[in-house]
């Protein structure tokens, strides 16, 4: 019962991505059953307009409140010449504790936007748990 509880979750999970700030806001709006998660991730590092270097890793760190109302501090920049957007979110209790790890990307000529979820754990010896979720463009 846990599990089509589960996929009914998921099957209802909606994202809605703005960016701003020619790239550096990344506004994400998530909607599912359990309701709506509004976060801003600020993407800092390299330049890619002015002074690319993808090894720069000063990240700018922000206050971020979770989907489970924590709060964490959120990290994020751009790799891959700017097709990959990478998140961290750290400093989470629920779970054990840990950090959650995010890669969102485009596929399918934009059509298809992919996002790797990997929750990393406190807890020494406990494996990371990874979801790969699949987004397809609406309209």
């Amino acid at each position: 019962i846990v599990r089509s509880i589960a996929v009914s979750i998921v099957e209802l999970t909606t994202e809605e991505i703005t960016q701003s700030d020619k790239g550096r806001s990344l506004c994400i709006k998530g909607k599912n059953l359990r309701g709506v998660w509004d976060r801003t991730l600020v993407a800092s590092g390299s330049d890619y307009e002015n002074d690319f270097d993808e090894t720069l890793h000063e990240h700018t760190f922000v206050d971020l409140v979770t989907a489970d109302k924590e709060r964490v501090k959120a990290e994020a920049w751009w790799e891959d010449n700017g097709t990959v957007h990478r998140s961290y979110l750290r400093g989470g209790k629920k779970y054990g504790g840990g950090d959650f790890e995010s890669r969102r990307y485009l596929e399918n000529d934009g059509n298809t936007l992919i996002c790797e979820s990997t929750f990393h754990p406190k807890e020494e010896g406990t494996e990371p748990a990874v979801i790969k979720w699949t987004f397809n463009r609406a309209g």
